[in-house]
């Protein structure tokens, strides 16, 4: 049998890895690749978004040889390199769950990650609005949606363009549905909502990047939903919520982490309006949740 020979050097950027092949967007096209043990010797798996130089082989594969350095990284779900991540909600069936968004902004802001908010089946409520305004307030990007009317989406695209996008949500409130409004041919499975438990069922069962144009990937990734704060410190969770920027420096003690006490000016914009109470609890929420999870090793 001849042996494979190295006919071309290429970089590119893999698009989903399964059960050890990884699929590499080149150039030229998708290659199926293999990863040098080097990597398991230095524990390091290779994941879909990451950057990757491959040999492509005269039978068609090719083998992954290196990997750049990484902007960021997820553990669950194994993802590298997300620029954006649009936070899916529903404005209605599911309900909002701010706690939920709360926890995604704080790990884009922890992670270097754009966030998006996108308010979806806005054709259903408006309830929503009063929970898309607290974030507007703060000034993040919010977009409201709707695959039924068609509206959003356009706005939503222009967003997208030049990123690695993922997005992140429970099952139900839509994300498969605005993927496949923002690619005609691409089908993704929806899942119906749950009655017993005003849930979606899970419809994506593994992480895969989709080529949007030359410069631009979305990633429909299951998992977002279950990610915890495994590697915030918590002197750095008050960074996390920008509005708190404003007020800190205002606090009478240095060091201020906003637990309590009338001379916090964090506190005090809580109860002035200026900070959303919702956000704030929140905030004590994942303190105490961080907490408890440094006290456990």
């Amino acid at each position: 049998m001849a042996k494979n020979l190295v006919i071309n050097m290429s970089k590119g950027i893999i698009l989903k890895g399964i059960g050890g092949f990884y699929y590499v967007q080149t150039a030229e096209r998708v290659v199926e690749c293999r990863a040098r043990g080097v990597f398991r010797k230095k524990d390091v798996k290779p994941l879909p978004g990451d950057m990757v130089e491959i040999e492509e082989l005269s039978d068609g594969t090719g083998s992954v040889v290196d990997i750049e350095k990484r902007k960021n990284s997820f553990v669950r779900p194994p993802i590298a390199n997300i620029d954006c991540m649009v936070i899916v909600a529903a404005a209605k069936n599911p309900n909002p769950d701010s706690r939920f968004i709360d926890k995604m902004l704080v790990i884009c802001e922890s992670k270097n990650v754009y966030p998006i908010l996108c308010f979806n089946k806005c054709d259903l409520a408006d309830d929503y609005k009063n929970i898309a305004d607290v974030y507007r307030k703060i000034g993040y990007r919010v977009i409201e949606t709707s695959t039924v009317e068609n509206y959003g989406i356009d706005e939503l695209k222009s967003e997208i363009i030049g990123k690695v996008t993922a997005f992140a949500g429970f099952s139900g409130v839509g994300k498969s549905s605005i993927m496949n409004e923002l690619f005609s041919s691409l089908n993704l499975p929806t899942g119906d909502v749950s009655k017993k438990l005003n849930r979606g069922r899970h419809t994506t069962r593994h992480i895969e990047l989709f080529q949007y144009d030359e410069n631009s990937y979305v990633a429909d990734t299951p998992g977002f939903s279950m990610l915890e704060f495994f590697d915030i410190e918590l002197e750095d969770l008050q960074t996390y919520f920008p509005e708190f920027a404003h007020f800190s420096p205002e606090c009478k003690f240095r060091g201020c982490q906003h637990l309590g006490g009338k001379q916090c000016a964090v506190i005090n914009a809580v109860e002035n309006g200026d900070i959303s109470a919702e956000r704030y609890q929140s905030y004590l929420d994942f303190y105490n949740t961080i907490k408890q999870d440094k006290e456990k090793y």
